[in-house]
């Protein structure tokens, strides 16, 4: 698959924006769209404290993976990657 994004910068602030503000979310990584017939895909890398426990790092990714789909139209499809945050970060 391609990375490739027609959505303007402000969408791609807007996702950070509802990522980041999701308790226990330390950082996002990275954002990748790309079109997928009359939506986008998003794959996310949002970071968690190092130590969180797998079970609490799922629950993360779930919310904000619901946040995103309930906020957005143009998202048809979320994957969220949970990423362990740098100790001392």
């Amino acid at each position: 698959l391609m990375d490739h994004s027609s959505l303007p910068p402000s969408v791609h602030d807007r996702i950070r924006a509802v990522a980041a503000a999701h308790a226990g979310v330390t950082r996002v990584r990275f954002i990748k769209t790309r079109p997928t017939g009359d939506g986008y895909w998003l794959d996310l890398g949002i970071e968690v404290a190092p130590g969180t426990r797998v079970e609490r790092a799922e629950a993360i990714a779930g919310d904000v993976k619901d946040g995103l789909l309930r906020r957005s139209r143009q998202l048809s499809a979320v994957e969220v990657y949970v990423l362990p945050g740098a100790a001392g970060s």
